[in-house]
């Protein structure tokens, strides 16, 4: 068994119970069956060691705004206010119609140039991101 640093563990069952709560409260609030229905996804990054500011410089300076372009639409952007997560952690969480549109609407945001104009300048010196989690 691979052992796991104690901030990567937090991390990891933050990321669970904060996606567990989201579920319970959509399907606290979920209605009659012919109501129409969203796709809710949770995405979690960790930066790279040293890299925080970068990691949310990115996401300041224009990737939040190309999410919006690309027909993607963020509900909210947090950051942990306890140590050690604070420091390295952004969370968000983005609404869809349906999982195909998800993917549909992603795959636009990967291919727009500025999106890899962005990413291309905040990469220079290797990615803010260290690890991603992501949950639908």
């Amino acid at each position: 068994m691979v052992p796991v640093h104690r901030p990567l563990r937090q991390a990891i069952v933050w990321t669970c119970v904060t996606g567990f709560c989201f579920a319970l409260a959509w399907a606290a609030g979920a209605q009659d069956e012919a109501s129409t229905t969203s796709v809710f996804e949770l995405r979690t990054y960790t930066a790279a060691p040293g890299k925080s500011a970068e990691m949310l410089d990115q996401f300041e300076k224009g990737k939040s705004a190309i999410l919006g372009k690309n027909g993607l639409r963020p509900l909210g952007f947090w950051t942990p206010v306890e140590s050690p997560l604070a420091a390295t952690t952004l969370v968000y969480l983005l609404e869809f119609e349906t999982v195909h549109t998800a993917k549909t609407l992603w795959e636009r945001f990967a291919g727009d140039p500025l999106w890899r104009s962005l990413r291309a300048r905040t990469e220079k010196e290797g990615s803010p991101v260290a690890a991603t989690a992501n949950g639908t």
